[in-house]
Parts: C-alpha cells; sequence; structure tokens
C-alpha cells in the first residue's frame, strides 16, 4: 500500500506522521513537500501524474496538510505599483494553486483516495455556505445569520440569552458576541459576519476520519487564576448522536479526515464548524500521539484495538496570556479607580 502525505516539510505533525509508517512492512509512505521546491519537475497529463518527479496516481491514499485554498480572483491593480513586476509574481503563484488544484482534482478522478479534495477546502472555506449545505443534509446547526445590519442583527440577539460571532471564511474561532463586538463589528462600511446562538452543553472537538469519530474531546473553560491553563480536555465516548452528524457530515461533503466543533446537547449534537486540516500542536501530549497512532493505523487500511479513554489533560498557559493578564492588572490599576 502506498500512502502519500502532501505538506510543508518543515510541518513537524507530518514528520511525525510518516515516521509512524517506517517500521511498516507492507505499507510505504512518502512525503511530498506541498511548497513545490523550485527544481522540482511535475506534470498532468492523460496517462501519468507527477509531484516533484515522483508518480502520484499509483497512490492508495492521499492526505494534505497545509494546502490553502487562494481565491484566484485577480486583485485591483495599484496605481502606484509597477504592475509588471506585480503581476508576474501574482501570475506565478497563481499557477503554482492552479497546479496544485488541478493535481489534487485529477488524482481524486483517477481512483486515489485524497480525503480533503480541493472541492472540499473550497466548502470550508466559505462557513455559511457550509453550514447551510450541512443543515439540508440533516446535520443539527444553531441558528445564526451573516450581517452587517444593526437592526437585523439587533433583531437576532434579542431571541437569544446569549450569542457568539466569527468571521464568515478560513479558520476561526467563535467568540462571545457583547454588546463592544456589536458596536464595532457591525456597520454598512464593514464585511458581514457570522453570528449564531448558543446552546447548552459542552463545547466538543470531534477528530473523525471516513464519517467515524476517532476522537471525542470535551472542553473545560480555562482557568484564569493560578496555576492558569487555557482550558482542560478530557475524552469521552462518542454518543450515537455524534456518530450519525459525522456520518452526515463525510456523506454530505467528502471531507474525509475532518475537526468537527460543536456542542454536545441533550438530544443532539450541534455542528458549529468543520476544519478540513486537523492542526494537532496544540494538543496535549498523551492526546496528541494517540490521535496521531489512530489516524496512521487508518491510513493503512487497519484497525487498531480498542483503547482506554485518556484522563482528562489541561493545555499549559501560554506565556504571553499570563503577561497580557500583568499588563491589564497594571493598566486596572492606574485607571480603574
Amino acid at each position: 500500500m502506498r500512502i502519500g502525505i502532501f505538506a510543508h516539510t518543515e510541518s513537524q505533525q507530518a514528520r511525525a506522521l510518516v515516521e509512524l509508517f517506517d517500521s511498516e512492512q507492507d505499507t510505504q509512505c512518502v512525503l511530498f513537500d506541498l511548497s513545490i521546491p523550485s527544481d522540482a519537475e511535475t506534470s498532468i497529463s492523460p496517462d501519468k501524474l507527477f509531484f516533484a518527479g515522483e508518480r502520484v496516481d499509483t497512490l492508495d491514499v492521499a492526505i494534505l496538510h497545509g494546502y490553502s485554498y487562494d481565491n484566484p480572483v485577480v486583485p485591483q491593480a495599484d496605481d502606484f505599483q509597477d504592475f509588471s513586476v506585480w503581476q508576474f509574481g501574482y501570475l506565478s503563484t497563481q499557477q503554482n494553486q492552479s497546479y496544485l488544484f488541478s493535481l489534487f482534482s485529477e488524482m481524486s478522478r483517477r481512483g486515489v483516495e485524497v480525503l480533503c479534495p480541493p472541492r472540499a477546502h473550497v466548502l470550508c472555506y466559505e462557513k455559511t455556505h457550509l453550514l447551510y449545505r450541512l443543515k439540508r443534509s440533516g446535520v443539527s446547526v444553531p441558528s445564526f445569520i451573516l450581517s452587517n445590519t444593526m437592526d437585523d442583527v439587533v433583531e437576532f440577539v434579542s431571541k437569544n440569552a446569549c450569542s457568539v460571532w466569527r468571521p464568515s471564511t478560513g479558520r476561526a474561532l467563535w467568540q462571545l458576541f457583547t454588546d463592544r463586538q456589536r458596536e464595532f463589528l457591525i456597520n454598512a462600511d464593514k464585511p458581514p459576519v457570522m453570528v449564531a446562538e448558543t446552546v447548552k452543553g459542552p463545547f466538543c472537538r470531534v477528530f473523525s476520519f471516513r464519517g467515524e469519530p476517532v476522537m471525542a474531546l470535551k472542553m473545560g473553560y480555562p482557568n484564569a487564576e493560578p496555576p492558569e491553563n487555557l482550558e482542560v480536555l478530557w475524552e469521552y465516548e462518542p454518543s450515537q448522536k455524534l456518530r450519525e452528524a459525522c456520518k452526515l457530515i463525510y456523506d454530505s461533503s467528502d471531507i474525509g479526515w475532518a475537526q468537527v466543533m460543536g456542542v454536545e446537547g441533550d438530544d443532539t449534537f450541534w455542528v458549529y464548524d468543520v476544519d478540513t486540516d486537523p492542526i494537532l500542536n496544540w494538543l496535549p501530549d498523551a492526546q496528541r500521539v494517540s490521535l496521531l497512532d489512530s489516524l496512521a493505523l487508518l491510513l493503512a487500511g487497519k484497525q487498531g484495538e480498542k483503547k482506554p479513554l485518556l484522563e482528562a489533560e489541561e493545555r499549559s498557559p501560554l506565556f504571553l496570556r499570563r503577561m497580557l493578564r500583568i499588563l491589564f492588572d497594571f493598566e486596572y490599576a492606574k485607571y480603574g479607580n
């Protein structure tokens, strides 16, 4: 079996995953440099697909890590820039983007299982479109609005005890939507943002492979008092409603390896976001190692023994967080009274 991992060579996550296959006799795992080296020979032809001098249409499975979808709309030229120089750099970047998009799409069409093909990245880039699509497929999605109109937003948040907001594209966190955020973000001269209701229950991050939960983590709130932590994460047994949500997401989006973020409610799992390229380096060591080990087995087509649930783990506090807290205390001491 041949597995291809397309990632930037400096990715610790990709290198750790490749190392797990070093002792496998019947599985070959190849790391391809996603940044496309300047001397790399690449080709898309009717009978062969080459990437950096190697055939990739003979792979069984491919996983993309660090692949970013770039909107190929030509930006407006700046009157004070040398357009000829600027255009060359821009077109060079877009040619690489076009090649990668075409390569991975063609690999998928020719029988390679690309776990998150470009079409899945495009879908997840537009979060409003993604959530509406999931909702039409039967996934439970909280009520939300995309707007920069004050009256509409005020009316929406008045119906909810608490609301959260996020940008409408790419990777971002949902944050509390307070009056201060509303006054700053909502204006006709600013882009619309997403505002959603909050539902009761613990916030969860679930890592899903081909529509099946691999690891489900409930997240506790950060502790701002010493000893500080960013949050506490503990693994739990996926509920039936969570399994159903992961299966529906996979069937409707073709996202084979995903991080599903949502809230475990009393009678359903509410989906707030789906990430096509889960980043694992932020996880505590034991959880990250266990998840990578499970992912390697699944990529190789093997089913490992059921593991006992891991104990709760704290995310260590960031030094910057502690220093900001000290700075805020100084400012409060000076101006708070």
